[in-house]
């Protein structure tokens, strides 16, 4: 906002001098102090680049806040909405997928931000509950044929108990039956031995046989879930009720039994359960261990409280929180921080022969991991009291810091994957107590089952079915908002009510992208929403190749870095990825020179398309489908498309933080202009949003 004297104008002589400077003060005031009323409420469309790899085509998501909404293909031919961080979306798609992101932040009033957020959310949390009664459907039937006689030896791997690997093995259970003495070969646990005195000070002497009685009698009465009556009904538009299915319930009263039997035999952990590491980040001081004693009190008093929950889960609790209480034990008496170990059961292990070459990247994990880790032990002695959370992060740093020690050490294996916030170390379920069911009703009941569950995914792939044109990754992104905006008016036929969705779409984001013509694929969608919507800001986040060439010109000579770093030959930037296929030339910063590059990428696919047919025998055809793969990945730079890129493997998080624009800083912002809907006349095109001031932003969304 400026004030402007036209020249020939005599406005100026009509206000009294006196009034000037005030009203002068009080319009500065207005123009630089950002209000709730001036607060832009931001939802970020975002077009990422095509690359090899997952969405190769392109991909588009929607960003509210620090949320992130997208839609993936999955099996069995379905499109799913999914949901992630903004900071994990980003690394994952600009550094790790090395492909850029141009960002439109559409602004929008409260009332429609809330509007879109809401229903997206909603949308989520309905998709989540409907898939994952797949899930229980597998484990119902894979019980059921656990309990068939002739089937009772089998295990399936949706059916593990989570928490009890901490104390157990599978081996414990060979004869699936409760072990009536602990391993001799295992000491008690002195912490175990304390808990469960405390609990029968607490509840009595009988509590413990008392409740592990109950559990028998509920798993002994125990009856197959009547899917067939339940009513899932699937809809977009409404969540189905809560199905506590045969399944669960089994494995829940199953692990709350070997909650109780780990008390009253005072079993220790096993010994791949926790990690006692020698090294001096891992020292305490007398203040850490103080610290430690508080939470220790705090975890000892719930735990206490745990065994008589009515929580369905609470013997997963249990496991998990008395782990946590001996790891902490270790820690005050050997004065290093002791743990559990969070990973899980199996891992996903890295190939320890193609470690070398990543030395670089895997050994700046390292030292990012033990800054978050020095950071996270800090808090022990900065906190009043240390948290549930505060536990759990330091625990997850600590098992990654040692687990990418290992890659320093020599060449072995390790796990960069897979370590979790609460260990979930599990165990095959055994099948300690058989509930009261004739084989016949075992049978009739897998045979409702299966039934049931082909009608299920029959209606799941009715109501999400992919299509490369009509239902993908775009199209679903302005379906969802189409049907937030009809859901608000009482309507959800959009064939109908076209027009009206037009202008509904048109008050709360500007304007109407039809998707039915050409904006189904990524990148015109990015151009059509630019277009169309209330875009205040544009930006191009570049992906991590590009950038990083960036800062490699600003310190060499240009030409120097462009002939060395073109090529996936010289480049000192990228080791071939494993998961790319071989090809020689990125294209991705070239345009004039990309049909003739592509054409040396497309003769490296089918040169090693023809090496493949040699070594089929001995690599079950890996090395073909690569080529072919590099093939079908090049033919279109002939057409000056850009598609070869490359990709990172175990590249750092902190590549990320050190970026100088991310998808959080650049939604930080003030609107010091007013707002279309609020004031009139204004042309979005130009408007230019200030940057937030740090010590303002507590004002912004």
């Amino acid at each position: 906002m400026f004030l402007k004297h036209y020249k020939g104008s005599n406005c100026s002589q009509r206000i009294a001098p006196r009034l000037l400077l005030p009203l002068i003060i009080s319009l500065l005031l207005i123009t630089l102090t950002p209000s709730p009323v001036f607060a832009i409420h931001l939802i970020n469309y975002i077009y990422v680049e095509s690359n090899e790899g997952n969405s190769s085509g392109g991909h588009a998501a929607l960003q509210f806040d620090n949320d992130i909404f997208h839609y993936q293909y999955s099996e069995p031919g379905i499109i799913r909405m999914e949901k992630q961080n903004a900071e994990h979306f980003e690394f994952d798609y600009r550094f790790a997928a090395n492909r850029s992101l141009h960002t439109s932040q559409i602004d929008v009033t409260e009332e429609s931000y809330t509007l879109l957020r809401d229903y997206f959310s909603f949308q989520y949390q309905t998709q989540q509950q409907q898939f994952s009664l797949l899930d229980d459907l597998d484990k119902d039937r894979g019980l059921l044929k656990r309990l068939l006689p002739i089937e009772s030896n089998q295990t399936d791997k949706l059916l593990r108990l989570k928490g009890a690997g901490l104390f157990y093995k599978e081996s414990d259970f060979l004869s699936n039956q409760i072990t009536k003495q602990h391993d001799q070969t295992r000491d008690l646990s002195a912490t175990t031995l304390a808990l469960h005195s405390e609990i029968i000070n607490t509840y009595g002497k009988d509590f413990l046989t008392q409740r592990t009685a109950k559990l028998i009698s509920q798993l002994k009465s125990l009856q197959p879930t009547q899917w067939q009556k339940s009513a899932i009904h699937i809809s977009e538009q409404s969540q189905s009720p809560f199905v506590y299915s045969f399944s669960n319930r089994y494995m829940d009263l199953t692990t709350a039994m070997l909650a109780i039997q780990m008390i009253e035999q005072n079993l220790p952990l096993v010994t791949d359960a926790y990690i006692e590491p020698s090294e001096q980040l891992f020292k305490l001081s007398e203040q850490e261990i103080t610290a430690l004693r508080l939470y220790r009190k705090q975890l000892n008093k719930s735990l206490v409280k745990l065994v008589n929950s009515n929580r369905p889960d609470w013997g997963v609790a249990v496991l998990i929180n008395t782990a946590r209480l001996i790891a902490i034990d270790k820690s005050i008496k050997r004065g290093k921080l002791t743990f559990v170990n969070t990973f899980d059961s199996q891992p996903v292990a890295t190939d320890a022969i193609g470690l070398d070459k990543y030395a670089e990247q895997l050994q700046k994990h390292l030292n990012d991991t033990q800054i978050s880790l020095t950071y996270s032990k800090s808090l022990l002695t900065q906190k009043k009291s240390m948290t549930e959370m505060d536990y759990s992060q330091l625990e997850m740093l600590a098992n990654r810091y040692t687990e990418l020690n290992k890659a320093s050490t020599g060449k072995q294996a390790i796990s960069l994957y897979g370590s979790n916030l609460v260990p979930s170390k599990s165990i095959a379920l055994p099948i300690l107590v058989s509930p009261k069911l004739s084989t016949a009703t075992i049978k009739l009941s897998l045979e409702q089952l299966d039934t049931y569950q082909e009608h299920y995914l029959a209606e799941l792939k009715k109501q999400y079915a992919y299509h490369l044109i009509t239902r993908n990754c775009v199209t679903e992104l302005f379906a969802s908002m189409d049907k937030a905006l009809l859901r608000q008016t009482g309507t959800e036929d959009k064939n109908k009510t076209i027009s009206e969705l037009k202008d509904e779409s048109t008050h709360h984001l500007g304007g109407y992208v039809d998707t039915s013509l050409i904006n189904f694929i990524p990148v015109t969608s990015h151009y059509a929403v630019r277009n169309n919507y209330n875009i205040i800001k544009q930006m191009l986040l570049p992906s991590f190749r590009l950038m990083k060439l960036n800062e490699f010109e600003s310190e060499e000579n240009d030409l120097l870095v462009y002939l060395r770093e073109n090529n996936t030959l010289s480049s000192t930037l990228y080791n071939h990825n494993p998961d790319d296929s071989f090809f020689i030339f990125f294209t991705d910063n070239e345009l004039l020179l990309r049909p003739l590059f592509g054409a040396f990428n497309t003769l490296a696919g089918l040169g090693q398309s023809v090496l493949g047919l040699f070594t089929w025998p001995f690599d079950s055809g890996n090395m073909l489908s690569s080529g072919s793969s590099g093939v079908l990945m090049s033919v279109p730079e002939l057409l000056f498309i850009n598609m070869r890129k490359g990709s990172f493997k175990y590249l750092p998080y902190s590549h990320l933080s050190g970026a100088e624009i991310n998808l959080n800083n650049n939604n930080m912002e003030v609107r010091l202009q007013p707002r279309l809907t609020d004031y009139g006349t204004f042309n979005y095109k130009e408007k230019k949003a200030l940057p937030v001031p740090e010590r303002l932003s507590v004002l912004t969304r």
